[in-house]
């Protein structure tokens, strides 16, 4: 896909969370940095981001193999999430993802995500701390 073409769909998805944030301060506000793995193929990476007051999402996250994104998504503050991850490759079709985000016991933010790459689909884990 071309870079332009990725960068309308991350244009238009930061446009819908914004029009659809819920004016309500968010609980998974501030700056949050940890782990992801992705269990169905045994790997993982790392991510750090930020999230507004208003529960929109901006960050990067790097595979184990060294490959980039770009983190773009919106929380709501019953932890609903839908967002999308930008290959620093533009050759590479973009990465969304939806399900749910919490604070656990231990202040921590964990995501139970599924993500999909046009037709394939995969389990994606993330725990991440308060920085």
């Amino acid at each position: 896909m071309k870079r332009w073409k990725l960068g309308a769909i991350a244009s238009g998805l930061a446009l819908i969370g914004l029009a659809f944030a819920n004016p309500a301060e968010s609980p998974f506000e501030g700056s949050w940095s940890g782990t992801y793995s992705l269990p169905d193929f045994g790997g993982g990476g790392t991510a750090e981001f930020t999230i507004s007051n208003s529960g929109v999402l901006n960050g990067r996250s790097v595979n184990d193999d060294g490959t980039g994104h770009t983190l773009i998504a919106h929380i709501k503050p019953d932890g609903s999430t839908a967002g999308v991850a930008i290959f620093d490759d533009p050759g590479n079709p973009a990465e969304f993802f939806s399900g749910t985000c919490s604070i656990v016991g231990n202040g921590n933010l964990f995501a139970d995500l599924t993500g999909c790459i046009q037709n394939d689909c995969f389990t994606l884990l993330v725990t991440v701390a308060p920085d």
